[in-house]
């Protein structure tokens, strides 16, 4: 079985290059990754149309090859020292344009980017997604959102291919969406989004504009931009659970609260990081870590600061034990295949 698997590889990249797909060989994940982790992929495909993205999706399942979908890897954990089989990388699929008054996206398109062509367009109700460093097809994959909206508030309909290669149109409703969540994260529906529809909200300019500029504030003052990380692991505060177990933990939370808007409205800013905070934290609950494996701003937040992907995974899990499975993770670590 092994030998068939490695003689269907070894055709890979002659079917991509009779198709006009880009193939990369042996990539080191390390310094591919979002999270500059892992080890390496035996492939990288990159579909340059929506059409060479379903022929591959097809020869793939066909030939019984094991490979992934990826866009911007920003909510993916690579193992090091770990290898990969193929991974299908849409990030060149990247068209966004506005048909009838709708946003229409392809699956490697940013959610940032789609954001702001919404703004160019006048459209409200992507605001949210100002931020968000996946794409298109990753964000309905888990439902992304971020204060107070949701993929789900603007979708309309999706192109979608099915795992024998037929593409058919599904509307929103045949996703599932919920909470950083669908059918397809379930794994109650198989197959890949390949464009999106989204419907244009008309929207005042200047008022999609003034919420956009505030949630990437908001963004910059809880978010890591200097360590590789994968943003929020949770969808949720650990925090609050803290708070809610420890009544020390939420004196000090309180605390911490009162101090920001003393600091927002006296000092005029407010404190980008939570170190004090996080310190008494992890003294409390008894934590100890030769490297600190979260960011200064947040305990929601890992980062890379070179402590290796077997930390990384030991804080998820210590941190899910911690708040006993009561927010659910949004990162996904990825085992060998």
């Amino acid at each position: 079985m092994q030998t068939l698997e490695k003689l269907k590889a070894l055709d890979l990249p002659a079917f991509c290059n009779a198709r006009g797909l880009e193939v990369f060989e042996n990539v080191s994940l390390s310094k591919y990754s979002y999270l500059k982790t892992g080890g390496t992929a035996r492939y990288v495909v990159y579909p340059r149309s929506v059409d060479s993205l379903v022929s591959i999706l097809a020869h793939l399942v066909e030939t019984g090859q094991r490979f992934k979908i990826i866009g911007n890897t920003s909510n993916l954990l690579f193992k090091d020292a770990t290898d990969y089989s193929v991974l299908i990388c849409t990030l060149w699929l990247n068209d966004i344009s506005v048909v009838n008054g709708e946003l229409v996206a392809e699956c490697g398109a940013s959610l940032p980017e789609l954001s702001r062509q919404a703004l160019y367009s006048g459209f409200r109700g992507f605001e949210g997604l100002e931020g968000i460093p996946g794409t298109v097809g990753a964000g309905i994959f888990m439902n992304a959102g971020a204060y107070g909206s949701e993929i789900k508030d603007t979708l309309l309909a999706v192109d979608f291919a099915d795992p024998d290669g037929s593409v058919r149109r599904i509307s929103a409703a045949e996703l599932g969406l919920d909470h950083r969540s669908s059918l397809l994260r379930k794994g109650q529906l198989d197959g890949t989004i390949l464009r999106a529809y989204f419907r244009g909200m008309p929207g005042n300019v200047t008022s999609i504009y003034s919420k956009m500029e505030i949630f990437h504030e908001k963004r910059h003052r809880y978010q890591d931009f200097l360590y590789p990380n994968l943003g929020s692991l949770f969808s949720g505060s650990p925090y609050d659970v803290f708070a809610r177990r420890d009544k020390s933990v939420r004196w000090m939370m309180k605390y911490d609260l009162w101090r920001r808007r003393f600091a927002k409205y006296f000092l005029k800013g407010t404190p980008t990081d939570r170190k004090w905070i996080n310190a008494y934290v992890v003294k409390r609950l008894g934590l100890s870590y030769s490297i600190q494996p979260f960011s200064d701003k947040t305990m929601n937040c890992l980062v890379n600061r070179g402590q290796g992907t077997d930390a990384m995974i030991a804080y998820i899990q210590q941190m899910q034990a911690l708040t006993g499975g009561k927010i659910p993770l949004e990162n996904e670590i990825l085992e060998a295949f």
